[in-house]
């Protein structure tokens, strides 16, 4: 069904990847919407210091997978949530809470959730 997203949990990775790859989101070559992202969950232990700052940055790490497959696109953005490499700035707004996905990013989120309901019929009756 292509309502449904998968967001795996993966192993560290090996010396192959840069120590900045978080993880990577799986799209489609030919159009089509994208259903799995994965995360280097290891990554946001090297990230945060304390438990809650781990849940944070890990909570922050799958919305930016997921926002790749929502997005439909690999690209990232030059603030936000969707930045490529996470500075100090944006691990602190992680941690605080207010890493943000950009106002059109979250648009075009909006749209592309109602579109893959629609095409898996799960779009519930309008009241």
């Amino acid at each position: 069904m292509l309502s449904r997203i998968f967001l795996i949990f993966l192993p560290p990775p090996s010396s192959s990847l840069t120590s900045i790859v978080c993880g990577f989101a799986l799209l489609p070559v030919s159009g089509g919407f994208g259903v799995t992202a994965n995360v280097f969950a290891e990554r946001a232990k090297e990230m945060g210091g304390s438990t809650e700052s781990l849940r944070m940055i890990l909570g922050n790490l799958m919305a930016h997978e997921l926002g790749h497959l929502l997005l439909g696109q690999s690209g990232h953005s030059v603030a936000g949530i969707m930045r490529a490499q996470w500075r100090t700035q944006e691990l602190q707004r992680a941690v605080e809470g207010t890493l943000f996905f950009l106002p059109e990013q979250a648009q075009t989120i909006r749209a592309q959730v109602l579109a893959r309901m629609i095409n898996s019929g799960t779009l519930p009756a309008h009241r």
